[in-house]
């Protein structure tokens, strides 16, 4: 199964191209054109520039090594086209799913049962946040190792993943 080319633009659109390589939300790591970490096994650097054609090169690999990526997650089950787009965009955005345990033993299980796979997706919203000088997780230590907190922009985009995955964005796309 490939990714629908509907999902592809979603996905860029989520991305957003940029020409100069940056640092994500977390710091890290280095990230250029449309989300893109690594090219030809080496890291994006600091300085890195690109064009949008580049960008669009290194996307389509990206997109592959993630379809690749949900391929052996989910050996041998059988994915509706929204179903397989979602889990696509998913591990683009997350990396992996080595990550995801909870998502992928849930999908495995039924990946038609909402509820919990909806509970699943929303468990990877957070982010490490033991530098950021804040008491995240109120129990009135600052910065504690593995601390971690909500970021709402990952809870959109969860939902986001969950409402393609379900087939609830056919009528809005």
């Amino acid at each position: 199964m490939r990714t629908s080319s509907r999902a592809l633009e979603q996905l860029k659109k989520h991305e957003a191209f940029r020409d100069r390589a940056y640092r994500n939300f977390v710091g890290e790591p280095w990230t250029i054109g449309y989300g893109t970490t690594t090219i030809k096994g080496e890291p994006v650097k600091e300085g890195m520039r690109c064009t949008k054609e580049q960008a669009l090169e290194w996307f389509r690999e990206d997109v592959k090594k993630f379809e690749a990526i949900v391929d052996k997650a989910f050996k041998g089950i059988k994915f509706k086209q929204n179903q397989y787009d979602a889990l696509v965009m998913f591990a683009y955005n997350n990396g992996s799913f080595a990550g995801a345990p909870t998502l992928v033993k849930t999908i495995k299980k039924n990946p038609n049962d909402e509820p919990p796979i909806r509970a699943a997706f929303l468990l990877y919203v957070k982010i490490k946040a033991d530098k950021d000088g804040i008491d995240n997780d109120g129990d009135g230590l600052v910065d504690e190792p593995g601390e971690m907190r909500v970021l709402q922009g990952l809870v959109n985009r969860r939902n986001y993943e969950i409402d393609w995955y379900f087939g609830k964005l056919d009528n809005l796309l």
